[in-house]
């Protein structure tokens, strides 16, 4: 209780500056403000693509006992609807092929899902959980700066050579040295984790084309194939108006 007391007036007389306090190598400081700038990157990045799978991955109740995403249920709406038309019902025809194709959509779109989570946005989260370690290491230095300095600042107090407090300061010194070496080990290794952070993000990005090339293919063959000449006519129509 009495280290507690005396580390608390330690802090105290620094927060008033009547104190000086053992500072860290400008090396360190430097290494520092680039990991909280790395972490606070990262936790937007976390938190952004946390909103993007989000809202990829919404379910709708589809009946009691299913939920699927809002594309798989117009999919299915379109194609259930357009099946029970006549099979000679241009529209029907249009409405059925068009509701596959938005379930094939959907397909592709719980693959791109599913992917994002097991790659990149577990990477992230690895990461995070270095940047925590690492914050739980800084409090510990600042725990054991406060004690070498509490230490110190007895020793300069007192007027005569008293052993004891020599041993203090040493044993605290020594303390503080180690802490300090552990936050830089861990800070190294979230600088060193980079290559592991560019390659979840190169399959990120290599999962996103295949997602829209993928989505594209289905689109483009349901252009070609579409049900007849009325309705490529028809779409070709509504794009000139639209130009």
């Amino acid at each position: 209780m009495t280290k507690k007391i005396d580390r608390l007036r330690q802090w105290t007389s620094e927060k008033l500056g009547n104190e000086q306090k053992t500072q860290e190598s400008e090396d360190f400081r430097e290494l520092e403000y680039e990991i909280n700038m790395r972490y606070e990157g990262t936790e937007r990045l976390h938190q952004s693509m946390a909103l993007y799978v989000r809202n990829l991955s919404k379910r709708r109740e589809l009946d009691e006992l299913e939920k699927t995403s809002p594309i798989d249920i117009l999919g299915q709406a379109m194609a259930i609807y357009g099946d029970e038309f006549v099979a000679d019902s241009t529209y029907g025809q249009a409405l059925y092929r068009l509701g596959v194709a938005n379930q094939k959509l959907a397909r592709h779109q719980e693959i791109f899902v599913e992917r994002i989570n097991k790659n990149f946005l577990e990477g992230i989260e690895k990461s995070i959980a270095q940047f925590k370690d690492c914050q739980a290491a800084r409090k510990k230095l600042e725990y054991r700066r406060l004690a070498y300095d509490t230490a110190l600042s007895k020793v300069q107090k007192t007027k005569r050579e008293d052993a004891r407090l020599e041993e203090e300061v040493r044993a605290q010194r020594i303390k503080y040295e180690e802490a300090g070496e552990d936050v830089v080990r861990k800070m190294n290794s979230i600088r060193d984790a980079e290559s592991d952070n560019l390659a979840d993000l190169v399959d990120f990005f290599e999962a996103e084309c295949e997602y829209y090339e993928r989505c594209n293919e289905v689109l483009v063959n349901l252009r070609k194939n579409w049900v007849s000449e009325y309705v490529n006519n028809l779409y070709c129509d509504c794009l000139e108006a639209r130009c």
